[in-house]
């Protein structure tokens, strides 16, 4: 039986995709804002992506086959915020989408380094591009 870690698995990707891995007959492992659980398990206490420690010691524990990084931290485009919120919410989302993705990868290689990981990344990381679609080649 695989093992299956889904972070970000409140949202609706996640939940789609809890659903369907449970049914593959996935060992679903998911990590949302406010907890972490298992179909048909209680409840566990929040993992904080954030943090080094806390993201090694799940990966220690559900020794995954495959991990989905699928946490987001994102503000509608036409918030007509303040410079000083902007700078802000760019540090919160630069936190969850690029230092949370490092704990996991870097704990991967320590304690987990066959785990397969999914990162799925905004058209944002594009910013405003000359050409359309972007491809692997788009700066």
């Amino acid at each position: 039986m695989k093992t299956s870690l889904i972070i970000g698995a409140g949202g609706q990707d996640g939940t789609l995709l809890s659903q369907l891995l449970a049914r593959r007959g996935d060992r679903v492992v998911c990590v949302g804002r406010n907890k972490t659980w298992q179909p048909g398990a209680e409840d566990r206490d929040a993992v904080d992506i954030l943090r080094p420690e806390p993201v090694l010691a799940l990966l220690q524990k559900t020794q995954p086959d495959e991990c989905y990084y699928l946490p987001a931290y994102h503000h509608s485009a036409e918030d007509k915020s303040l410079r000083s919120a902007e700078l802000e919410l760019f540090g919160r989302s630069h936190a969850v989408h690029v230092r949370g993705l490092l704990h996991f990868l870097s704990a991967m290689a320590r304690v987990s380094p066959r785990t397969r990981l999914f990162y799925a990344a905004s058209s944002h990381v594009f910013g405003t591009p000359a050409t359309e679609p972007q491809d692997e080649n788009t700066p």
